[in-house]
């Protein structure tokens, strides 16, 4: 038996020379038994344990302890360490002296090396732990998640040191989770747990400062070999500022939601290809039409006014051919009738077929109302004052004349431009005899006096007119006098009838000199009166303008690149012959600055002449305001694209480390142990094997990540190879649904923000199909041609409304299907979703080669 037995053994006497040994001690320090019997044990032990072993052999020599047992290092005799297990027991004579030493060693070095690469695999495990952006951890299934072990990140995401919260000997990690999402995190958890499926969640926790962080955390239960749920594994990483990101991005669009309610100005996009209609809300809200309601041009066309359908679908009809689309028609609402003003771009493919429009409605009806009800006013007022002899003019409050009208000039036989900017009591109304009492007058009216008196006025022929005669005061917001306006009435023979007629001069004149429009008084094509604001908006005096033609005041064209000279001809031939005529016109200040504005055309019919009535209204700050948006929007949309590829930049940087690095380092360990398990004794064996399965599903959730951030398939191997990854591990291993990939080959090179965008979106679409569409089987194919790169996802599912994808309640993800939309249109791309209910879908997702530009 002591030759034969497995473990070294010796019998040593009181000094420590071996009197008998066994053939497992010579192999294992490779001396023989005759060297052993020469040699005291501190020969062949390690020097650093040499002391120790010592001490104790002195002690149980000495009587001090019966046996002692240690782990001490042997020095073989070819020079190498041999770790060992000692236990020594000594046996005494019958007067208690030491006759022998019993030495037992089991050789652990094979242990001892294991051992060490499970502390270098768990020293490694935890450098990659903290070398995550993120926080990793390994935590209890129970009300507080205890930890187990939790990397030092989590100090920069919640602002406590990791060791606070190990075992919770401190605080709870459950205790720093926002207390609104705390119910969440744990149903979320423990259902994911129940279908053994890993776990992810976005929810809010509370730092040591008081402030509200973002993290996403992703992890999974890990169970023992019973099956019994043990712990869980996972990561946390700090999210805000892309929460943030997206939260900007919602106020902007709400905030450009809110402007077109303000400027009650709707925006469309018509696919002609497709005859699909889409209206932002505001449209359908001047349309008077339920959100969300299927669109086409037919359901436009029923909208319209019965009277003025033809002449929208004869503009329409004209934009079709590249036209401009540019009109002002009625519409009926709740069987009302409102008015919009609507402007589109065409857009036309290579072969100049209309396949898009874009357009905005603007509810015009109260302008419109305001426009009739001035038209009718002033067609009153001015059938008054043409009919009625009345004097009136503009004075300042000092007395200067500003202006005098046609009556008052011809009584007293002069021309305007002689008694502009003259005193009044100087002007030949008055003879001198009248002048105190004049100048009294304007006094007291430029103190705020309303000031009527009857005077005589000589006519030009000599002739005494009686004069009914007042000054009034024109206020501003302050109260103070501005402006006095003389007014005259003839009541020589007509005395009563001349004192309406003044009140209706009066009131035509204040309409007219204060109105916020242009108005111009037209004989045939030359001006012939027009009042303030005409000055103002043309920058003009009234001397340069009276005499000019509309033309004199226009660019040689107009923007649709017709002559102005012509198109004004044809706008006055077609009002001179009873059609009223209502546009926008390019003009041209006094110093040459253009400016757009919308004209109204019309004729009067005076008894002794006929005149045209030209109401101009300056609508530059509005069309630049409508530029804006557009601008505005086309921003938001260029932001919300970059913004995901700003992200899926930073998401590759992440996942290319990863990848590279712990991954590697993971998978490198793992394979070690491995070995290590495999040379190491049933002892430790299931130690190793523990250590191996904890690397194994660390390196499963890692690479899980890696994918799920940005597979490196898609840099490395390109488009086709990624996406075929992604149905094999999404659908086939995952959800079990099967998949055909038909690739198409890449007939040119696709740039990385392309090959991105393409991906995301199939990546979109593949997770819908497993969330919503119970499909059985789903197709992809690549088609490359000369112009484009098509997409297409197909899946043998339910189905669903293709009308409900532009509602924000859509339950086919209609968030993902709009950013997807969205980012191809910023690249001139498109979206393409044919579905129904019961027949499976299809969405084809267009986008053109990438271009230098590009």
């Amino acid at each position: 038996m002591f030759e034969h037995a497995p473990i070294a053994m010796a019998l040593l006497d009181p000094q420590g020379h071996a009197l008998l040994s066994n053939p497992a001690l010579e192999r294992m320090v490779g001396y023989t038994a005759e060297e052993l019997r020469r040699m005291v044990f501190t020969e062949f032990t390690h020097p650093e344990d040499a002391q120790r072993d010592m001490q104790l052999y002195t002690e149980l020599v000495a009587g001090q302890r019966d046996s002692y047992e240690i782990e001490k290092r042997y020095r073989h005799k070819q020079g190498h360490i041999v770790w060992g297990r000692l236990h020594v027991a000594i046996v005494r004579g019958d007067s208690g002296e030491p006759k022998f030493f019993i030495g037992m060693a089991q050789d652990i070095t094979a242990r001892k090396a294991a051992e060490r690469k499970v502390e270098e695999s768990e020293q490694q495990f935890r450098t990659l732990a903290e070398n995550i952006p993120g926080a990793v951890y390994r935590c209890k299934n129970d009300a507080d998640w205890t930890m187990v072990f939790l990397s030092d990140s989590i100090s920069d995401i919640s602002g406590y040191p990791a060791s606070e919260f190990v075992g919770s000997s401190v605080r709870t990690f459950g205790s720093i989770i926002y207390v609104d999402d705390r119910e969440m995190v744990r149903q979320r958890v423990q259902e994911s747990l129940e279908k053994a499926i890993p776990y992810t969640l976005e929810y809010r926790i509370v730092r040591s400062d008081g402030g509200i962080r973002w993290v996403y955390e992703r992890g999974r239960g890990v169970g023992g070999a019973d099956g019994q749920l043990m712990h869980l594994d996972g990561a946390i990483f700090d999210i805000t500022e892309r929460r943030q990101a997206q939260a900007a991005l919602h106020v902007s669009e709400a905030n450009l939601k809110k402007a077109q309610e303000v400027a009650s100005i709707g925006s469309w996009h018509l696919d002609l290809v497709k005859n699909e209609l889409t209206w932002t809300d505001e449209t359908y809200r001047i349309f008077g039409i339920p959100i969300g309601k299927p669109l086409t041009y037919e359901v436009f066309l029923e909208c319209v006014h019965p009277d003025d359908r033809d002449l929208v679908h004869g503009k329409w009809s004209a934009g079709l051919r590249g036209e401009p689309y540019d009109i002002e028609h009625r519409i009926v609402v709740g069987g009302r009738t409102r008015w919009i003003y609507e402007k589109a771009e065409v857009e036309f493919s290579d072969d100049e077929t209309p396949i898009a429009a874009v357009g905005t409605a603007h509810d015009i009806t109260e302008r419109r109302q305001a426009e009739e009800t001035l038209r009718d006013s002033e067609t009153k007022l001015r059938a008054i004052f043409d009919h009625r002899y009345q004097l009136t003019g503009l004075l300042d409050p000092e007395g200067r004349l500003l202006a005098a009208n046609r009556t008052a000039l011809e009584l007293v036989g002069v021309g305007e431009s002689e008694v502009i900017g003259c005193y009044f009591w100087d002007c030949p109304w008055w003879d001198r005899s009248q002048e105190p009492d004049v100048r009294h007058a304007i006094e007291r009216a430029s103190r705020g006096e309303f000031v009527r008196f009857e005077t005589t006025h000589l006519s030009a022929d000599g002739e005494v007119r009686d004069i009914d005669f007042s000054l009034t005061p024109v206020r501003d917001e302050d109260g103070n006098p501005i402006y006095l306006v003389p007014e005259g009435r003839d009541i020589t023979d007509h005395k009563q009838a001349q004192r309406a007629l003044e009140a209706s001069e009066r009131r035509y004149r204040a309409l007219y000199e204060h109105a916020s429009e242009g108005i111009f008084l037209m004989r045939d094509d030359r001006f012939v009166e027009c009042n303030p604001r005409a000055l103002e908006i043309y920058g003009c005096t009234r001397e340069q303008i009276v005499g000019m033609t509309p033309v004199d005041l226009s660019p040689v064209q107009q923007p649709d690149g017709q002559p102005s000279d012509q198109k004004a001809h044809d706008f006055i031939a077609r009002v001179l012959g009873g059609q009223t005529q209502r546009f926008e016109w390019r003009h041209l200040r006094a110093d040459g600055t253009p400016f757009d504005a919308e004209v109204s055309l019309s004729r009067l019919d005076l008894p002794e002449q006929t005149l045209l009535l030209a109401l101009v209204r300056d609508v530059s700050e509005r069309k630049r305001a409508q530029e804006k948006l557009m601008e505005y929007q086309n921003g938001l949309r260029s932001l919300a694209s970059e913004l995901s590829l700003a992200e899926e930049r930073e998401r590759r940087r992440v996942a290319g480390y990863l990848h590279d690095g712990p991954c590697q380092q993971l998978a490198t360990s793992l394979m070690k142990l491995e070995a290590v398990r495999a040379s190491a004794g049933a002892e430790c064996s299931e130690a190793v094997q523990s250590v191996c399965q904890m690397i194994d599903r660390t390196v499963g959730d890692l690479r899980d990540l890696t994918f799920d951030l940005s597979p490196p398939t898609l840099y490395m191997l390109g488009l086709e190879a990624a996406i075929e990854e992604l149905l094999k591990e999404q659908l086939r291993d995952k959800h079990g649904i099967a998949y055909e990939f038909r690739r198409g080959g890449l007939s040119r090179p696709l740039g990385d923000d392309r090959r991105v965008l393409l991906f995301q979106s199939v990546r979109e679409l593949v997770t819908n199909i497993v969330k919503y569409a119970s499909a059985k089987k789903v197709t992809v194919s690549i088609k490359s041609e000369s112009d484009r790169l098509t997409v297409t996802v197909r899946d043998d599912g339910v189905g669903f409304d293709v009308s409900t994808v532009g509602s924000s309640v859509s339950r086919r993800g209609g968030y993902g299907l709009f950013s997807i939309k969205e980012r191809l249109a910023y690249v001139g791309g498109e979206l393409d979703i044919r579905s129904q209910p019961g027949h499976g879908s299809e969405f084809s997702l267009i986008t053109p080669w990438e271009t230098e530009l590009d």
